[in-house]
């Protein structure tokens, strides 16, 4: 590909943390939010950018907190175990 196609412009708020703050998209949304260089940009939309950022971690917590609860979950006993289950005679009392 050329290199015209695998540039992708950024939009103009985006431009101002990543040459004032960090180039890295965590670091930099924190940063502009924290400090007072995001002069340039408006807070919701670094806070509805940092939002996006956070969705894969949010995403996996619980796609592995569903997991564990799932896993951990107590194993209701079925009505019949042991030798009754294997052929045997049950007794009432």
């Amino acid at each position: 590909m050329p290199e015209e196609d695998r540039l992708v412009p950024l939009p103009a708020f985006a431009e101002v943390v990543s040459r004032t703050v960090s180039d890295k998209v965590i670091p930099g949304l924190v940063g502009a939010i924290k400090g007072k260089r995001n002069i340039a940009v408006p807070m919701s939309e670094l806070l509805k950018h940092f939002g996006i950022a956070l969705l894969p971690a949010i995403a996996t917590a619980v796609i592995m907190g569903m997991i564990y609860i799932k896993v951990t979950a107590a194993v209701e006993p079925e009505a019949i175990e042991g030798v009754v289950a294997m052929g045997g005679q049950r007794f009432s009392q």
